[in-house]
Protein backbone atom coordinates (compact mmCIF):
# COMPACT_ATOMS: atom_id res chain seq x y z
CA UNK A 1 0.00 0.00 0.00
CA UNK A 2 2.82 2.41 0.86
CA UNK A 3 4.55 1.64 -2.44
CA UNK A 4 1.34 2.27 -4.41
CA UNK A 5 0.73 5.60 -2.68
CA UNK A 6 4.34 6.66 -3.12
CA UNK A 7 4.23 5.70 -6.80
CA UNK A 8 1.10 7.80 -7.28
CA UNK A 9 2.95 10.77 -5.83
CA UNK A 10 6.00 10.00 -7.95
CA UNK A 11 3.89 9.99 -11.13
CA UNK A 12 2.06 13.25 -10.37
CA UNK A 13 3.83 16.21 -11.97
CA UNK A 14 3.67 19.61 -10.35
CA UNK A 15 1.86 22.37 -12.17
CA UNK A 16 3.43 25.71 -12.99
CA UNK A 17 1.93 28.90 -14.36
CA UNK A 18 3.31 30.26 -17.59
CA UNK A 19 4.98 33.64 -17.61
CA UNK A 20 3.83 36.45 -19.91
CA UNK A 21 6.61 35.73 -22.45
CA UNK A 22 5.63 32.04 -22.46
CA UNK A 23 2.00 32.93 -23.10
CA UNK A 24 3.10 35.16 -25.96
CA UNK A 25 5.17 32.31 -27.37
CA UNK A 26 2.17 29.97 -27.22
CA UNK A 27 0.10 32.55 -29.10
CA UNK A 28 2.69 32.56 -31.90
CA UNK A 29 2.77 28.78 -32.27
CA UNK A 30 0.88 26.49 -34.57
CA UNK A 31 -0.86 24.39 -31.93
CA UNK A 32 -2.22 20.90 -32.42
CA UNK A 33 -3.62 18.09 -30.27
CA UNK A 34 -2.52 14.55 -31.08
CA UNK A 35 -3.16 11.20 -29.39
CA UNK A 36 -0.40 8.90 -28.18
CA UNK A 37 -1.11 5.69 -26.22
CA UNK A 38 -4.65 6.93 -25.72
CA UNK A 39 -3.50 10.19 -24.14
CA UNK A 40 -4.10 13.60 -25.69
CA UNK A 41 -0.90 15.60 -26.13
CA UNK A 42 -0.68 19.27 -27.10
CA UNK A 43 2.12 20.10 -29.55
CA UNK A 44 3.60 23.42 -30.67
CA UNK A 45 5.38 24.35 -33.88
CA UNK A 46 7.14 27.62 -34.58
CA UNK A 47 8.52 28.55 -37.98
CA UNK A 48 8.39 26.93 -41.40
CA UNK A 49 12.03 26.13 -42.06
CA UNK A 50 12.91 22.63 -43.33
CA UNK A 51 15.50 22.17 -40.57
CA UNK A 52 13.70 21.13 -37.39
CA UNK A 53 14.64 21.26 -33.71
CA UNK A 54 12.87 19.22 -31.01
CA UNK A 55 12.51 20.56 -27.45
CA UNK A 56 11.92 18.12 -24.55
CA UNK A 57 10.90 19.72 -21.26
CA UNK A 58 11.54 18.49 -17.73
CA UNK A 59 9.12 16.76 -15.35
CA UNK A 60 6.59 19.36 -14.26
CA UNK A 61 7.45 21.64 -17.17
CA UNK A 62 5.71 22.32 -20.47
CA UNK A 63 6.39 23.08 -24.10
CA UNK A 64 7.55 26.63 -23.44
CA UNK A 65 9.96 25.82 -20.60
CA UNK A 66 12.79 25.86 -23.14
CA UNK A 67 11.32 28.90 -24.85
CA UNK A 68 14.57 30.87 -24.60
CA UNK A 69 15.93 28.86 -27.51
CA UNK A 70 13.01 29.50 -29.86
CA UNK A 71 13.66 33.11 -31.06
CA UNK A 72 17.36 32.68 -31.95
CA UNK A 73 16.68 29.37 -33.69
CA UNK A 74 13.84 30.89 -35.70
CA UNK A 75 16.14 33.77 -36.64
CA UNK A 76 18.50 31.24 -38.21
CA UNK A 77 15.82 29.60 -40.32
CA UNK A 78 15.00 26.59 -38.14
CA UNK A 79 11.52 25.47 -37.18
CA UNK A 80 11.02 24.38 -33.57
CA UNK A 81 8.78 21.58 -32.28
CA UNK A 82 7.75 21.27 -28.63
CA UNK A 83 5.00 19.55 -26.67
CA UNK A 84 3.25 19.32 -23.33
CA UNK A 85 3.80 15.75 -22.13
CA UNK A 86 0.73 13.88 -20.82
CA UNK A 87 -0.54 15.54 -17.60
CA UNK A 88 1.73 18.53 -18.24
CA UNK A 89 0.82 22.03 -19.38
CA UNK A 90 -2.29 22.02 -21.55
CA UNK A 91 -2.26 18.23 -22.01
CA UNK A 92 -4.99 16.71 -19.82
CA UNK A 93 -4.51 14.25 -17.00
CA UNK A 94 -3.21 14.05 -13.44
CA UNK A 95 -0.47 11.44 -13.68
CA UNK A 96 2.02 10.31 -16.29
CA UNK A 97 5.24 8.31 -16.55
CA UNK A 98 8.42 7.98 -18.54
CA UNK A 99 7.00 5.46 -21.01
CA UNK A 100 4.21 7.84 -22.00
CA UNK A 101 6.77 10.62 -22.33
CA UNK A 102 9.25 8.67 -24.44
CA UNK A 103 6.41 7.32 -26.61
CA UNK A 104 5.38 10.91 -27.30
CA UNK A 105 8.89 11.66 -28.53
CA UNK A 106 8.70 8.64 -30.83
CA UNK A 107 5.37 9.81 -32.22
CA UNK A 108 6.75 13.31 -32.88
CA UNK A 109 9.71 11.79 -34.69
CA UNK A 110 7.31 9.96 -37.01
CA UNK A 111 5.37 13.17 -37.61
CA UNK A 112 8.18 15.74 -37.87
CA UNK A 113 11.51 13.91 -37.89
CA UNK A 114 14.28 13.38 -38.43
CA UNK A 115 15.54 16.41 -36.54
CA UNK A 116 18.61 18.56 -37.04
CA UNK A 117 18.95 18.69 -33.28
CA UNK A 118 17.14 17.72 -30.11
CA UNK A 119 17.40 19.64 -26.82
CA UNK A 120 16.33 18.02 -23.57
CA UNK A 121 16.26 19.28 -20.00
CA UNK A 122 16.44 16.98 -16.96
CA UNK A 123 13.70 14.31 -17.26
CA UNK A 124 13.26 15.32 -20.89
CA UNK A 125 16.98 14.88 -21.56
CA UNK A 126 16.99 11.34 -20.21
CA UNK A 127 13.91 10.41 -22.21
CA UNK A 128 15.47 11.96 -25.30
CA UNK A 129 18.31 9.43 -25.05
CA UNK A 130 15.90 6.58 -24.40
CA UNK A 131 13.86 7.60 -27.45
CA UNK A 132 17.04 7.66 -29.53
CA UNK A 133 17.83 4.08 -28.58
CA UNK A 134 14.39 2.46 -28.63
CA UNK A 135 11.68 4.76 -30.07
CA UNK A 136 13.03 5.94 -33.41
CA UNK A 137 14.34 9.40 -32.58
CA UNK A 138 16.97 10.61 -35.02
CA UNK A 139 18.79 13.88 -34.45
CA UNK A 140 22.01 15.15 -36.03
CA UNK A 141 23.02 16.85 -32.77
CA UNK A 142 21.97 16.31 -29.16
CA UNK A 143 21.93 18.77 -26.25
CA UNK A 144 21.47 17.48 -22.69
CA UNK A 145 20.84 20.12 -20.02
CA UNK A 146 20.88 19.07 -16.37
CA UNK A 147 20.63 15.38 -17.27
CA UNK A 148 20.91 12.39 -14.91
CA UNK A 149 22.83 9.15 -15.46
CA UNK A 150 20.23 6.48 -14.68
CA UNK A 151 16.47 6.13 -14.30
CA UNK A 152 16.99 4.11 -11.13
CA UNK A 153 18.87 7.08 -9.65
CA UNK A 154 15.76 9.24 -10.15
CA UNK A 155 13.38 6.96 -8.27
CA UNK A 156 15.92 6.24 -5.54
CA UNK A 157 16.55 9.97 -5.06
CA UNK A 158 12.77 10.44 -4.77
CA UNK A 159 12.60 7.70 -2.15
CA UNK A 160 15.52 9.17 -0.22
CA UNK A 161 13.91 12.62 -0.21
CA UNK A 162 10.75 11.14 1.33
CA UNK A 163 12.63 8.86 3.70
CA UNK A 164 11.17 5.72 2.14
CA UNK A 165 12.80 2.38 2.94
CA UNK A 166 14.50 0.59 0.03
CA UNK A 167 11.84 -2.16 -0.07
CA UNK A 168 9.15 0.47 -0.74
CA UNK A 169 11.18 2.02 -3.55
CA UNK A 170 11.70 -1.45 -4.99
CA UNK A 171 7.96 -2.02 -4.82
CA UNK A 172 7.40 1.23 -6.72
CA UNK A 173 9.77 0.07 -9.45
CA UNK A 174 8.12 -3.33 -9.73
CA UNK A 175 4.63 -1.85 -9.84
CA UNK A 176 5.44 0.52 -12.69
CA UNK A 177 7.41 -2.10 -14.62
CA UNK A 178 4.42 -4.46 -14.43
CA UNK A 179 2.39 -1.89 -16.36
CA UNK A 180 4.84 -2.11 -19.28
CA UNK A 181 6.19 -5.68 -19.31
CA UNK A 182 9.32 -5.98 -21.41
CA UNK A 183 9.19 -2.28 -22.31
CA UNK A 184 10.12 -0.66 -19.00
CA UNK A 185 13.18 -2.51 -17.70
CA UNK A 186 14.81 -0.43 -14.98
CA UNK A 187 18.23 -2.02 -15.47
CA UNK A 188 18.25 -0.75 -19.07
CA UNK A 189 17.57 2.88 -18.12
CA UNK A 190 21.24 3.81 -18.00
CA UNK A 191 21.80 7.05 -19.89
CA UNK A 192 25.53 6.33 -20.11
CA UNK A 193 24.79 2.99 -21.78
CA UNK A 194 22.34 4.70 -24.14
CA UNK A 195 25.05 7.16 -25.19
CA UNK A 196 27.14 4.26 -26.44
CA UNK A 197 24.73 4.05 -29.39
CA UNK A 198 24.92 7.80 -30.09
CA UNK A 199 27.53 8.93 -32.61
CA UNK A 200 25.99 12.38 -33.11
CA UNK A 201 27.83 15.38 -31.64
CA UNK A 202 26.81 15.89 -28.02
CA UNK A 203 26.69 19.02 -25.86
CA UNK A 204 26.23 18.52 -22.12
CA UNK A 205 25.19 21.62 -20.16
CA UNK A 206 25.21 21.46 -16.37
CA UNK A 207 25.49 23.92 -13.50
CA UNK A 208 27.95 23.37 -10.66
CA UNK A 209 25.24 24.45 -8.20
CA UNK A 210 22.50 22.16 -9.50
CA UNK A 211 20.82 20.80 -6.36
CA UNK A 212 18.44 18.51 -8.22
CA UNK A 213 21.02 16.53 -10.22
CA UNK A 214 24.67 16.59 -9.08
CA UNK A 215 27.23 18.08 -11.44
CA UNK A 216 29.18 14.79 -11.38
CA UNK A 217 26.52 13.29 -13.66
CA UNK A 218 27.63 15.63 -16.44
CA UNK A 219 31.16 14.22 -16.47
CA UNK A 220 29.85 10.67 -16.74
CA UNK A 221 27.59 11.58 -19.65
CA UNK A 222 30.34 13.34 -21.56
CA UNK A 223 32.77 10.47 -21.09
CA UNK A 224 30.18 7.88 -22.16
CA UNK A 225 29.49 9.45 -25.56
CA UNK A 226 30.68 7.49 -28.58
CA UNK A 227 30.81 10.63 -30.72
CA UNK A 228 32.36 14.05 -30.16
CA UNK A 229 31.19 15.45 -26.82
CA UNK A 230 31.57 18.77 -25.04
CA UNK A 231 30.70 19.86 -21.51
CA UNK A 232 29.58 23.45 -20.96
CA UNK A 233 29.67 24.13 -17.22
CA UNK A 234 28.04 27.08 -15.48
CA UNK A 235 27.88 28.26 -11.88
CA UNK A 236 25.24 29.90 -9.70
CA UNK A 237 22.28 29.06 -11.96
CA UNK A 238 20.97 25.85 -10.42
CA UNK A 239 18.73 23.36 -12.17
CA UNK A 240 16.22 25.69 -13.83
CA UNK A 241 17.72 29.14 -14.26
CA UNK A 242 20.34 27.58 -16.50
CA UNK A 243 17.65 27.51 -19.20
CA UNK A 244 17.35 31.29 -19.09
CA UNK A 245 21.02 32.19 -19.07
CA UNK A 246 22.21 34.29 -21.98
CA UNK A 247 25.51 32.46 -22.34
CA UNK A 248 23.83 29.05 -22.24
CA UNK A 249 21.35 30.05 -24.95
CA UNK A 250 24.17 31.43 -27.08
CA UNK A 251 26.31 28.31 -26.60
CA UNK A 252 23.50 25.88 -27.45
CA UNK A 253 22.46 27.79 -30.56
CA UNK A 254 26.08 28.06 -31.66
CA UNK A 255 26.53 24.31 -31.17
CA UNK A 256 23.47 23.58 -33.31
CA UNK A 257 24.30 26.09 -36.03
CA UNK A 258 27.99 25.27 -36.15
CA UNK A 259 29.02 28.91 -36.15
CA UNK A 260 29.34 31.79 -33.65
CA UNK A 261 26.11 33.57 -32.81
CA UNK A 262 25.39 37.25 -32.52
CA UNK A 263 24.18 38.85 -29.33
CA UNK A 264 20.48 38.02 -28.71
CA UNK A 265 19.69 41.73 -28.39
CA UNK A 266 20.11 42.04 -32.16
CA UNK A 267 17.80 39.15 -32.99
CA UNK A 268 14.49 39.85 -31.31
CA UNK A 269 15.14 37.42 -28.45
CA UNK A 270 16.39 39.94 -25.90
CA UNK A 271 12.96 40.77 -24.46
CA UNK A 272 12.36 37.10 -23.78
CA UNK A 273 15.76 36.65 -22.08
CA UNK A 274 15.62 39.80 -19.98
CA UNK A 275 12.06 39.27 -18.81
CA UNK A 276 13.14 36.13 -16.98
Amino acid sequence: MTARLALLLFLTPGKRSMTAPELALVAQAQRETVVCRGRRVVTYCWGHGPRRILLCHAWGGNGTTLGEFVPPLLARGYSVIAFDAPAHGASPGRISDMVEYVSTIGMLCEKYGPFDAAIGHSFGAGNLLWAHRDYGLRADKIVLIGCFVHGVWIIEAFGEALGLPPRVVKGMQESLASKYPGELVWERLSMTDMLKSVSAPLLVVHDHDDRAIPFAHAFQLREASRGPAELFATSGLGHRRVLRDRDVVRKVVEFICGSPTRDPSTEGGAAWVRSQ
